[in-house]
């Protein structure tokens, strides 16, 4: 059965808003929670840990809820959302936060919406208005520009490594979105997950630690975030929030989520959120407003 999915309809890109604000808030937790994690497991590990658990959950949904194979043309398309989302973002992100806090890296998300929205123009051939791009700059300005002003300690490494990972998870999400159209929202992450279990399958042997007595209940639970809802709830949602009110729109939605990310840093590694925070928030609410209204 062909699954393309018409997204025209009002109703269908208020669905997407709706949508890929859930997938956010589930993205918020990632970083606080890959912090936890790599306490006690090396990121690498994690990495792998996190690709194989959600892969082998992917592959049980794909299985019973009998989806076709994808295609022979989507199958580059769906190693690059694997290269972006499975690998290259969760990978990365974990060896900066080695050198970086967690709200030192969540600064680096507001740069995500951008770097969404440009390879939704070359990858989706999406083409928003030149409004949009001046909202969507200027929230990705206000994000970096308050947490800089706050004094945080730069470190070259993590920075450059955070910033490679955006880049790639800009990548995957537009890749995806694009993808989801045809494929299916959660059936391309979890088809990106499935073509990754050969590669992680021996890369976890591998990188197993001698004993597992020593991981604390903290890093444990960290891993279980990373690897149900980060690595695969939260893209149900995301995707085809994407795909039905636009890449390049929806996709805005991700200036939200340094400080649903800071929020939640703040709760379970006691950082401090000030009034400058709210005041930002406030002020990222009205770009991802004007974005939206000019997103076509």
């Amino acid at each position: 059965m062909n699954k393309l999915i018409l997204y025209n309809s009002k109703e269908s890109i208020s669905s997407g808003w709706i949508n890929g604000f859930l997938g956010v808030l589930i993205f918020s937790g990632s970083l606080p929670a890959t912090k936890v994690a790599i306490l006690d497991f090396d990121p690498v590990f994690l990495t792998v840990a996190r690709a194989m658990i959600a892969g082998l959950l992917g592959l049980s949904m794909l299985l019973v809820f009998r989806e076709k194979r994808p295609s022979k043309s989507q199958i580059i398309p769906l190693a690059i959302v694997s290269l972006g989302v499975v690998v290259g973002y969760p990978l990365l992100s974990a060896l900066a936060l080695q050198y970086v806090s967690s709200a030192h890296s969540i600064v680096f998300v507001g740069m995500l919406p951008l770097a969404t929205a440009i390879f939704g123009v070359i990858r989706g051939s999406e083409r928003p208005r030149p409004a949009f791009w001046l909202f969507s700059v200027l929230g990705s300005l206000l994000v970096t520009g308050y947490a800089f002003a706050q004094g945080i300690s730069a470190a070259p490494v993590g920075d450059l490594l955070m910033l490679l990972a955006i880049i790639l998870c800009g990548l995957g999400y537009a890749e995806g979105a694009k993808l989801s159209k045809t494929l299916g929202g959660w059936q391309v992450i979890c088809w990106a997950l499935v073509i990754s279990l050969p590669f992680m399958t021996p890369a976890l042997i591998f990188l197993m630690p001698a004993s597992l007595s020593t991981i604390g209940t903290p890093a444990w639970i960290g891993l279980a975030y990373v690897s149900l809802f980060s690595m695969l709830i939260g893209f149900v949602f995301w995707y085809r929030g994407l795909a039905q009110g636009g890449i390049a729109a929806v996709g805005q939605l991700q200036l939200l989520q340094p400080f649903f990310g800071l929020a939640l840093a703040a709760t379970l590694l006691h950082e401090s959120v000030n009034a400058g925070m709210l005041a930002i928030t406030a002020g990222v609410i009205l770009c991802v407003a004007g974005s939206r209204k000019f997103a076509k």
